[in-house]
């Protein structure tokens, strides 16, 4: 069994585009949950999450942060990966 957590905001600044990481609006895309994930790493295998519109796959100690977001197709490109499965 793994040990998945699903949030719609990220759970880290890491998850923010490079181009958004110094908008004080980014707060409202992602919380900054890293000592919380690096505390309980050993009872999360996966978090993934959404919102941001950018897609990502990044670990934080032993925890694998994904998120495969299309956005809005007509005006961001942020790596969305239509075949990505992560299985549960």
């Amino acid at each position: 069994n793994r040990n998945i957590v699903v949030t719609h905001h990220a759970p880290s600044p890491q998850s923010t585009p490079k181009q958004y990481q110094s908008d004080l609006l980014s707060a409202a895309f992602s919380s900054n949950l890293e000592e919380f994930i690096k505390k309980y790493t050993n009872k999360i295998d996966v978090w993934a999450h959404g919102h941001t519109h950018h897609s990502v796959n990044y670990q934080i100690a032993d925890t694998t942060i994904i998120s495969n977001q299309r956005g809005y197709s007509s005006i961001e490109k942020f790596n969305f990966d239509c075949g990505y499965i992560v299985e549960i």
